[in-house]
C-alpha cells in the first residue's frame, strides 16, 4: 500500500511478480517485499528440537507442525507440512 500515492485513484495493482498487490482489498500493513514477508518463527518448549534453520516455510506449514507436536491427525487433508527439522527426535 505504501508503494503508491493515497490519491491515486487506483484501487487494485497487481503485477505478476509473487507478493506484489496492492489495494485495500488487502491487508494495510507491510510491504509485498521479500524483507517484510519473510519473517522469523519461533517453536520453543517441550518437543523441539533446539538449533536454528535457515530454510524457508509457508504458513500453512505451522498448522500440520503443531499437530504432529501435540500428537494430533488433521480429519482433513491440508496445504501444509510437518517442519520435521523443528521437532525433537521422538524416545
Amino acid at each position: 500500500v505504501h508503494h503508491l500515492s493515497p490519491d491515486l485513484a487506483v484501487p487494485l495493482v497487481i503485477t505478476l511478480r509473487d507478493h506484489s498487490a496492492w489495494g485495500r482489498a488487502f491487508a494495510d500493513h507491510g510491504k509485498p517485499s521479500d524483507a517484510d514477508a519473510h519473517v522469523p518463527l519461533v517453536f520453543w518448549g517441550r518437543g523441539i528440537r533446539a538449533g536454528r534453520s535457515d530454510g524457508r516455510v509457508a504458513t500453512v506449514d505451522i498448522a500440520p507442525t503443531l499437530a504432529r507436536l501435540l500428537g494430533l491427525a488433521p480429519d482433513a487433508p491440508v496445504d501444509g507440512r510437518v517442519l520435521d527439522r523443528a521437532l525433537a527426535a521422538e524416545r
